[in-house]
């Protein structure tokens, strides 16, 4: 499945297309964009490994976000919530907790992230990011196992260039281009398709408690401007039905554009409590780091009907690892430098306005480069891992989408010399409330 949609993507490439007006000149602008989703889906597991024994397991799960977008010529700034349920049965890896038998788990997340731009000149930013979760996981196994987590993730850093956003250009294109299909306008240029993303960029995002109005209103702008563009003449039914088709089953994917590259400090908390109701045990663990990074990002559109986005990145972290069993001492029982390179490959393809195809690699290395307090854990904490998802979005309209996901993990664990693969399906189905 996925040498066949990187052979369909090759070949989208090569033919080449005659625009009017080329995506990558739109730059969106906008106070705010609030959404709210819902978010339910199933998914199945596989692992497989050289060593161990296979085994395979299936999640189902169900979320709730909120999120608030700005993007000015002074800030982009992105804010989201989210709180998600999973139900999960069959193993969980072979470890000394779990030798391979089933179980039954309910957990519970919630997660509150964000990252802010300030961009003091045209490309020159700096910025700050955190995000933060809290897990609770419970397990049927025989011994009443409890888990829960907490992860606080800061930075801060500087930066030059901008990704810009150019999903907006894209609906007004596929809107002129149904407009001179069914013959309603005999031409429109590239100033016609940029005056018409300026105007849908305006109105999406407008928060009304009654939907139906608001839909009235968006589409009289979107009337109004082709009207005074002369691009038609008059007020229609096959205009305004083009006009509401798009607006409300056309696909309005993420299409980024530009380059960004950004340095800093960062530093992560991770803490965990572990405890066995039926023997009383509890396990404490505090994980802290500190350190530097450095981020690079290039996103190009592609044939105005797609993006490709290269990242790659780099992290240098001190760390200490704290942990108290029952009523014993806490112990310094790791510390030392750790390092991480991951390079990433994202192509995204919309071959018409109701589905999206994409393509997600990223390949990632993690190397302990030292420790110095107790055992040397380098070599169960080295690893690289190279992971690959295709993924399909199907539209039935704005507020509501089927996503699939094929695709696989593979691993390899320097300790015991272990391949491991992990192959994986879901299905999921979104919801935007607005």
């Amino acid at each position: 499945m996925m040498c066949a949609l990187a052979s369909l993507l090759l070949s989208n490439d090569l033919m080449g297309q005659e625009r009017v007006y080329d995506l990558s000149n739109y730059k969106a602008r906008y106070e705010l964009r609030p959404g709210m989703r819902l978010y339910g889906g199933s998914d199945f597991e596989g692992d497989y490994a050289r060593e161990d024994k296979a085994f395979q397991n299936f999640r189902l799960n169900s979320s709730v976000s909120w999120f608030m977008n700005r993007i000015t010529d002074n800030r982009i700034s992105f804010w989201n919530m989210n709180s998600q349920m999973s139900f999960f049965t069959g193993p969980i890896g072979n470890s000394r907790f779990n030798q391979g038998d089933n179980r039954t788990v309910l957990s519970n997340r919630v997660s509150i992230s964000s990252r802010r731009d300030n961009f003091y000149k045209p490309r020159k930013f700096w910025g700050w990011s955190n995000n933060t979760r809290l897990t609770d996981y419970r397990s049927s196994q025989d011994e009443g196992y409890r888990y829960n987590t907490l992860f606080v993730n800061g930075s801060l850093y500087l930066g030059s260039g901008r990704i810009e956003f150019a999903e907006d250009a894209l609906l007004a294109n596929w809107m002129l281009e149904d407009l001179q299909t069914a013959g309603i306008t005999s031409n429109y240029t590239a100033e016609d398709v940029e005056a018409l993303a300026l105007t849908i960029t305006d109105i999406i995002g407008n928060r009304v408690f009654d939907f139906r109005r608001r839909r009235i209103y968006e589409l009289e702008q979107l009337q109004k401007t082709l009207l005074n563009r002369g691009v038609t003449q008059e007020e229609t039914f096959q205009l305004f039905a083009i006009l509401n088709d798009n607006w409300a089953f056309a696909n309005r994917a993420t299409l980024t554009h530009g380059n960004r590259f950004s340095y800093g400090l960062s530093t992560n908390s991770f803490g965990n409590i572990e405890r066995w109701l039926e023997t009383d045990f509890t396990d404490r663990n505090l994980n802290l780091e500190l350190g530097g990074f450095a981020e690079y990002t290039r996103s190009r559109i592609i044939n105005n009907n797609g993006s490709v986005s290269l990242s790659a990145g780099l992290q240098l972290d001190h760390y200490i690892r704290l942990s108290k069993r029952n009523g014993e001492d806490t112990e310094n029982d790791r510390e030392g430098w750790s390092g991480n390179l991951f390079v990433s490959y994202e192509r995204t393809w919309l071959p018409n306005s109701r589905t999206e195809f994409s393509w997600i690699n990223t390949f990632s290395v993690n190397r302990i480069l030292q420790t110095n307090v107790g055992f040397d854990f380098s070599e169960f904490l080295n690893r690289e891992r190279l992971s690959s998802r295709l993924q399909m979005d199907y539209f039935i309209n704005y507020q509501w989408s089927f996503v699939a996901r094929v695709g696989f993990n593979l691993q390899h664990e320097r300790s015991s010399d272990q391949l491991r693969f992990e192959p994986y399906f879901s299905f999921d189905t979104n919801y935007f409330f607005f």
